[in-house]
This record gives structure tokens, C-alpha cells and sequence, in this order.
């Protein structure tokens, strides 16, 4: 029971956190992935949620 409960924790924390990915901008840090928004340090471009990126 207690490893049940772990798991599920553990699979809800991976669910609520963001990540942030350079606006593509055709570099390699397109493929970088941020834990926050900001301004990639590659290219300066800003960070983005990953979800909000349409292709």
C-alpha cells in the first residue's frame, strides 16, 4: 500500500511541473529543456512553455 502511494505522488508531481523550451528559433537549444520561464542563454530567445508550442 505504502509503495502504491509513493508511486501516485510521484507520477502527480511529474504532472504539475511546466517545462520551458527556447522559442524556436532552427539552434540545438530548441531541444533544451528549462524548468522556468526566462531567456535561453544560447540564443537569448524567450523561454516558453513547451505546451503553448504549435507545429
Amino acid at each position: 500500500m505504502k509503495i502504491l502511494m509513493v508511486v501516485f505522488l510521484f507520477a502527480i508531481s511529474f504532472q504539475s511541473k511546466d517545462e520551458y523550451v527556447c522559442t524556436p528559433c532552427g539552434y540545438e537549444c530548441d531541444k533544451e529543456v528549462h524548468s522556468g520561464s526566462g531567456k535561453c542563454s544560447s540564443c537569448g530567445m524567450d523561454l516558453v512553455k513547451r505546451s503553448s508550442i504549435k507545429i
